[in-house]
């Protein structure tokens, strides 16, 4: 049997790595879903910027236009 975190090789009815300290009764996520959800934060963040800073510019010149700047 391998640890599903680190790969060392273990007996059959391990309770726990010896060398990470991963016990098997916890739930275990990949490294890679970690990643994967982080960059779609960033992607929201920045998709949400894009759209205030264009609400905002676009106040900015109805403003400008109307009280002749």
């Amino acid at each position: 049997m391998y640890c599903p975190r680190c790969g060392t090789v273990l007996v059959d009815d391990a309770l726990m790595c010896g060398r990470c300290g991963f016990h098997f009764d916890e739930p275990f996520y990949p490294q890679g879903r970690k990643g994967q959800h982080s960059m779609m934060w960033w992607f929201v963040v920045i998709m949400l910027g894009l759209v205030a800073a264009s609400i905002l510019m676009s106040a900015f010149l109805y403003l400008m236009v109307t009280w002749g700047g």
